[in-house]
């Protein structure tokens, strides 16, 4: 009833999109255009964005789990199951400071579809919060066709067996694993390489910018050591660690126009350093247009 009431009672929204190379769509609420830096649309003149990402396959109940106001740091959040893309889905909508969030997701036998929508601003319009739901429900998702989003992320690199493309999560950031893992193998070899447009730190702020990222990311990793390479021209910050029986080493690529870029390697510690070469080789190869 949910889905009808908003559809029958809005304008007509535009015909649903597909950002470039992303297997996931919607037809975006009035005032919000496709964005060039990450897989989802914007809206320029309020700030606000929607993102669309991929995850893996998973089940109703993780993913209900996944979007929880706890875990996600909502407060005043209301969750409701609804129907997106012809899936079974939730959709979840809260506040995070001074934004107002939706979390909406949506688990398949092939992706989950994970659709954040920030708007930094409280309380929103009624009329707005009823677009952006009736947006959320014109989810739509394709097959996802691996060389569209590769091509389509803002950085280019190497495969270096055993480790292949597997995903792009949110157009910005790219999962490498050897070729006989699932992505839902938590316990996988893998490399992520991952691109931020926040602003490159000063020299001296970049060690501890590098170690906020890899803690925030692996919560409980223990810091092993690191210093500070350089890519070509590029400046990279390393940092070693341990989490429980997995060895991680991260590079923090701080680019002096601007940006970062992220790559992450985690395997067993028995294999780590059988696979730091080819960890290394990918990261040499990294390429920003």
């Amino acid at each position: 009833m949910l889905a009808v009431f908003l559809l029958l009672t809005l304008p007509a929204l535009a015909q649903v999109l597909f950002p470039a190379g992303s297997p996931l769509g919607l037809a975006p609420p009035p005032g919000y255009f496709p964005a060039l830096a990450f897989a989802g649309f914007a809206n320029a003149g309020s700030g606000a964005r929607i993102l669309l990402a991929e995850q893996p396959a998973m089940s109703f109940a993780v993913a209900r789990a996944l979007v929880a106001p706890q875990r996600q740091g909502l407060t005043e959040a209301v969750v409701r199951e609804v129907r997106a893309g012809g899936r079974e889905a939730v959709l979840v909508r809260g506040r995070r400071g001074e934004s107002a969030v939706w979390l909406l997701a949506a688990p398949g036998a092939d992706v989950t579809a994970l659709v954040t929508v920030m708007v930094p601003r409280v309380p929103v319009a009624p009329g707005e919060v009823a677009a952006i739901e009736a947006s959320l429900l014109t989810l739509a998702v394709r097959p996802v066709d691996l060389a569209a989003a590769r091509a389509a992320l803002p950085f280019a690199f190497d495969e270096v067996a055993p480790l292949r493309f597997r995903q792009s999560v949110g157009g910005a950031a790219a999962v490498l694993l050897p070729d006989e893992v699932g992505l839902d193998d938590a316990a996988a070899p893998r490399l992520t390489i991952a691109t931020s447009l926040a602003a490159t730190p000063p020299p001296a702020d970049r060690r501890r910018a590098a170690e906020a990222a890899l803690v925030g990311t692996l919560p409980g990793v223990r810091l092993e050591g690191g210093g500070t390479l350089r890519l070509g021209a590029t400046e990279a910050v390393v940092l070693e660690g341990r989490l429980g029986a997995r060895r991680v080493r991260q590079w923090v690529l701080f680019f002096e126009r601007g940006g970062t870029l992220r790559v992450l390697a985690e395997a067993p510690a028995t294999e780590f350093a059988r696979l730091l070469p080819a960890f290394e080789r990918v990261v040499e190869s990294i390429r920003r247009p």
